[in-house]
């Protein structure tokens, strides 16, 4: 399955839309303490999804801040006070679940449409969410690479509103999508057509008495207008 991205065009969209387990999946593995003081959630060799996630969370209690989290099959599969993505972690560096709004599922959409766009042949993402160093705020950066495992672009994407923040190695922005692709809206209905009016029936006209029709000009003359009986 690692390889099912790589073509020159990338063209398995559907493949975008992650069939394992997502990053907001791995939180819900945790316990709800643990979950609130998230300060990293990172993954390895995403095709597009990781077989693991590793979620690491400020623990007070720690020398370091740290506690790492592996969750794999929907279940947590290792526990310790060290990480190889991060060294030591302060309360500032907490996510907040509530500003997590855009899972990995969708950054992967999105990487997956800028190798389209660029002609870029993916074999596999990297998935790195923190806080930004601008403004704190949470950000996905998706890191994608080719066959040989070099990078050839990757995307920062706001964890809370969804925006494309910088796209190296992208020069490219994928194209909207096209007309066709929109739902067409509905035609408004025509009040004058939905409401039917009620027939009314024409009334027959009634017809005129029939004329007596009138003698001859010489019999009126010369014999009176009636007839004489024989």
């Amino acid at each position: 399955m690692r390889n099912f991205l790589a073509s020159n065009f990338v063209v398995i969209l559907a493949a975008s839309v992650a069939s394992g387990a997502t990053a907001l999946d791995a939180l819900r593995v945790l316990a709800p303490e643990q979950a609130v003081n998230v300060a990293l959630i990172t993954a390895r060799e995403g095709t597009p999804d990781p077989e693991r996630w590793h979620v690491i969370v400020f623990d007070k209690t720690s020398e370091n801040g740290v506690r790492e989290y592996v969750i794999a099959g929907g279940k947590r599969v290792a526990s310790r006070p060290i990480s190889q993505f991060v060294e030591k972690l302060e309360a500032t560096d907490v996510l907040g679940p509530a500003a997590i709004k855009v899972d990995s599922d969708k950054a992967v959409k999105a990487a997956l449409q800028y190798g389209v766009a660029n002609n870029k042949t993916i074999a596999a993402l990297h998935f790195d969410l923190r806080k930004a160093p601008t403004d704190g705020t949470p950000a996905w950066t998706v890191i994608c690479t080719d066959l040989t495992g070099s990078e050839v672009g990757r995307l920062v994407i706001s964890a809370t509103k969804g925006d494309i923040i910088s796209h190296p190695g992208f020069p490219r922005d994928p194209q909207p999508e096209s007309v066709a692709e929109r739902p067409v809206p509905a035609a408004k209905p025509d009040p004058e057509r939905s409401v039917r009016k009620p027939f009314v029936p024409q009334k027959t006209a009634t017809p005129l008495p029939l004329a007596t029709p009138k003698p001859p000009l010489l019999r009126r003359l010369f014999g009176g207008g009636n007839p004489r009986n024989p």
